[in-house]
């Protein structure tokens, strides 16, 4: 008795322990891992560097807070492993709701444990520090002061995006047709900030999830009012949209919170890029799908029906290099989503690759990258309280984002008279093929290969036509 009474005494405690929870599928106290994740994200909070006022200011740090991980089990069997492991410090949480049956087996690991070693993790990683998709910003010239007395004018002539191909997108041929403003889709577009209130967006139809200082670009080249004043968005009576602002929480859960409430047909933009940790002195940006986590809640709503347009970053990165594991092979995997480079505006190198956008073959179409008229900004006018950027504009936006929002638009407007003229919503696959089946070449440019592919840049007049040859 007295040397079994010693060997018992010599078992881990917190391992048998461990053993029972995994056995018996006990769930984690509720409040225990909503305190335990409170505290971490006030520890990483108080991390986080200071920005200063300058005139090229640092990009804020974001702290990666969790690993985010695929599970075929339990969140109690998962927080059991760990335990087992001898962490006894970590805590684990569900990353979507219950009912999204599709994505129900992603849990949020806080802290982030180094070298997790698992079994049953069939994927997942560190998630990705996100930064707005806005490329190397150009200069402008001459700008308003915004006043009380002065309305704003119009810059609709400057948003040459809008013009018809081989130029723009041709918007102005989708308004001519019914639904062609928007009127029968909803939008969802995900930021890396929440927006700032703006007289140019319809605040009877915009939900922004939490008001911020995030750059309005996007949202002004989709839904600005046509109201003769400012800029004209592409789809300026979608009759709903939701703003998600990512903030150092996770990207996955943001994307969802967007998703959550669209319609097959419907338009959701992923307006940031991701970060991945690598020996450079920055990491490389990556469309967002790169990351495991992401990619389940984009093919999990490409999957419902709705169309998912994607930036495909400002790294200047070739997708197809063999260091990102074929994530971007669509014979490996297809999100679904219409992922987009940046390309040369109107003139001399309109559609060939801006030197900034990520190419490769997964790349399926490009919009404006520079010199882009939209809302936000200040270069064309500036409101004159610094507390309010509620009547700046811009004539230099740029980046992928911004062309993923020129291609969201020419998507939106297409689902849209869809919807109108057939009742039913037109499928992702369908209209991604469409647009770049009819849409207008990418052109080389002088020490930039057609190899570097971005695709061609969308022509709504082209693609209708071609829906009303069918």
């Amino acid at each position: 008795m007295l040397a079994i009474g010693r060997r018992m005494m010599r078992v881990p405690w917190h391992r048998a322990v461990a053993a029972v929870v995994v056995v018996g599928g006990i769930q984690i106290e509720r409040r225990w891992i909503d305190r335990a994740q409170r505290e971490a994200e006030r520890r990483a909070s108080a991390s986080i560097d200071s920005v200063c006022e300058c005139a090229s200011p640092p990009r804020p740090r974001v702290v990666p807070m969790s690993d985010e991980v695929e599970f075929a089990g339990s969140a109690g069997m998962l927080a059991g492993l760990i335990a087992l492991r001898g962490d006894g410090r970590t805590t684990v949480e569900p990353l979507f709701p219950p009912e999204e049956i599709a994505l129900s087996h992603w849990y949020r690991i806080t802290p982030s444990p180094a070298g997790l070693g698992i079994p049953f993790v069939r994927g997942g990683g560190t998630a990705p520090q996100v930064w707005p998709a806005r490329g190397p910003r150009d200069e402008a010239a001459g700008r308003i002061d915004a006043t009380d007395d002065r309305p704003t004018p119009s810059w609709l002539s400057g948003q040459r995006y809008l013009a018809p191909a081989p130029d723009g997108i041709d918007a102005i041929a989708g308004w001519a047709r019914p639904g062609g403003a928007g009127q029968a889709v909803r939008l969802a577009v995900v930021e890396h900030r929440s927006v700032s209130a703006h007289e140019d967006l319809p605040a009877d139809r915009i939900a922004i999830e939490r008001r911020g200082s995030g750059s309005p670009a996007a949202l002004g080249v989709l839904i600005a009012t046509d109201d003769g004043r400012g800029v004209t968005g592409i789809v300026p009576a979608v009759p709903w949209t939701i703003v998600v602002g990512e903030d150092r929480g996770s990207l996955a859960q943001a994307i969802e919170r967007a998703a959550h409430d669209l319609r097959a047909g419907d338009v959701l933009l992923i307006d940031v890029e991701g970060e991945l940790a690598s020996d450079r002195a920055e990491g490389a940006r990556l469309p967002v799908e790169y990351w495991p986590s992401s990619f389940a809640v984009i093919q999990a709503a490409t999957a419902r029906g709705v169309i998912v347009v994607e930036a495909a970053g400002d790294d200047g990165i070739d997708l197809d290099d063999p260091r990102y594991g074929r994530a971007f092979d669509r014979r490996v995997r297809d999100s679904g989503a219409i992922l987009v480079g940046a390309g040369a505006p109107a003139g001399p190198a309109a559609r060939s690759r801006l030197g900034f956008s990520n190419h490769g073959a997964r790349v399926d179409l490009q919009g404006w990258g520079a010199q882009v008229t939209t809302i936000g900004g200040g270069d064309l006018q500036r409101t004159r309280d610094w507390d309010s950027r509620a009547r700046d504009y811009t004539a230099v936006a740029g980046g992928t984002g911004t062309a993923a929002a020129i291609v969201a638009g020419a998507a939106a407007q297409i689902a849209s008279v869809y919807r109108a003229a057939h009742g039913e919503a037109i499928a992702p696959a369908q209209l991604r093929a469409l647009l770049v089946a009819t849409g207008t070449p990418q052109v080389d440019a002088p020490g930039a290969p057609l190899s570097e592919h971005i695709g061609p840049l969308p022509n709504v007049q082209a693609a209708l036509a071609a829906i009303d040859r069918r």
